[in-house]
């Protein structure tokens, strides 16, 4: 069954703005970079304890930015996100947004402020490496015993 006739159900949509428009351009710009301003503002803050009384210490963490992060922030899915790719209006400003999250993830991590693994893994750095287990173009099925008499 569908959605009653006159519902209004498209107003709880967030990817669209207060009055109903889906995000401009400039609020698209505008609301992410705020999103990196927030995460460059609010580290993660780690609790450790030092010294011989263990004395709390509090430390700041690098907030790595990330896609869904930023569709969180933005209150959109993350398919809405890939989905305005498609128009080119919104290709410049998704692109670079995701350009300038790279750079800053891949720099924390070369700087050893995030977890290098992680973000490797990530940002698609892992080096992969394929073994070949066949032998002469067949594959190895059992142990072959050579007679070293002969």
């Amino acid at each position: 069954m569908g959605a009653p006739i006159g519902n209004q159900f498209w107003k709880l949509r967030r990817d669209f703005d207060g009055d109903g428009k889906k995000l401009s351009v400039e609020q698209l710009f505008e609301r992410s970079q705020e999103y990196v301003v927030y995460c460059i503002n609010n580290p993660l803050i780690e609790i450790d304890f030092r010294g011989k009384d263990a004395t709390p210490v509090e430390l700041p963490k690098m907030r790595a930015m990330n896609k869904y992060g930023l569709c969180h922030h933005l209150g959109i899915a993350f398919n809405t996100l890939e989905s305005w790719k498609s128009d080119p209006k919104y290709l410049h400003v998704i692109t670079q947004v995701e350009q300038m999250m790279y750079a800053y993830k891949f720099e924390g991590a070369a700087a050893g402020m995030l977890h290098a693994n992680i973000i490797a893994r990530d940002l698609g750095l892992t080096d992969k490496k394929e073994l070949d287990h066949k032998t002469n173009g067949e594959p190895i099925t059992g142990m072959q015993i050579i007679d070293s008499k002969k």
